[in-house]
């Protein structure tokens, strides 16, 4: 356990895999006002290329980027560099007693360095991990706020076994397991698990944090009002939206991924992973995800 201090303001995106957080982040990091991890500071560890992170604001169109531009990225050499590549924990929930005084003045000091090249007051990333670290981050970064992203599970599962990258995914919540060793069935009972935990985490996770640091964002929302959601997203964290975010949320051109579940799985599939998701689901307000068998 340790002391540590605020220094500027830092947004975390969490959620599920595939739940849209992604797409919120790049919205989001189309604001001036925001610092972020970018591909190339990440590849490079060094901060200095946040410099740079301008271009990406100016070539934003619709769903994707410019080729030869920084990207907002999860940041996973950058947070191995500060926190240390762990085992066991470090793919699971990661507490503030798991973080020493040393690994959070580096991720304090990595925030800041994106703050500072950048000239972003506030730091913001997206990493799938961070779902599973609110705790540490929170006692890292007090004046944290967290944006939980939440989709209907049934879209996550169908999401999660269409990326190439499931089947050799280890899974936390089964002990670093691959996916791939498991029958297609097996597969979306494992993704319906993958979400609710991760859900259950990040919940479980906010009861302790004050509640102007944490609030919910539906995907299902983004994709119908994605103005709506982000100025309201941003009026949250005390920003305005500017002209950069302005033009990336008009040129959105995201399609309407809803209920893909129901032409890319089987029933057997979907009956196989809202039984693991049903309980989560329902408490969320997605019980109308429920198969028809």
């Amino acid at each position: 356990m340790y002391s540590s201090d605020a220094r500027s303001g830092s947004v975390f995106i969490i959620g599920c895999g595939r739940s849209g957080t992604t797409l919120l982040y790049e919205l989001l990091a189309t604001h001036p006002g925001f610092a972020w991890p970018s591909t190339w500071t990440d590849r490079t560890l060094r901060p200095s290329l946040a410099a740079l992170n301008g271009a990406f604001r100016w070539s934003r169109r619709g769903s994707t980027s410019h080729r030869g531009v920084p990207r907002p990225s999860e940041g996973y050499r950058l947070w191995d560099a500060a926190l240390g590549p762990r085992q066991g924990a470090a793919d699971g929930v990661l507490g503030s007693a798991d973080v020493d005084e040393e690994q959070a003045r580096k991720s304090r000091d990595m925030a800041d360095a994106h703050r500072r090249w950048s000239r972003g007051a506030v730091f913001l990333n997206k990493n799938t991990r961070n779902t599973r670290r609110v705790a540490a981050l929170s006692a890292i970064f007090p004046d944290a706020t967290f944006i939980h992203v939440l989709r209907s599970p049934l879209d996550v599962v169908s999401s999660l076994l269409a990326v190439s990258w499931w089947k050799d995914l280890p899974l936390w919540t089964r002990a670093g397991e691959q996916p791939g060793v498991r029958s297609a069935v097996e597969q979306a009972s494992m993704a319906g698990e993958l979400w609710t935990r991760e859900v259950e985490v990040a919940c479980d996770s906010a009861t302790r944090l004050d509640p102007d640091r944490y609030f919910e964002v539906r995907y299902e929302q983004l994709l119908q009002n994605p103005r709506d959601v982000v100025s309201m997203t941003l009026d949250r964290l005390g920003l305005t939206m500017s002209r950069s975010t302005e033009r990336a949320v008009g040129g959105l051109t995201v399609l309407q991924r809803r209920g893909t579940y129901r032409s890319r799985l089987t029933l057997e599939q979907q009956s196989a992973a809202w039984e693991t998701a049903s309980s989560t689901a329902r408490a969320h307000g997605y019980a109308s995800d429920s198969p028809s068998l």
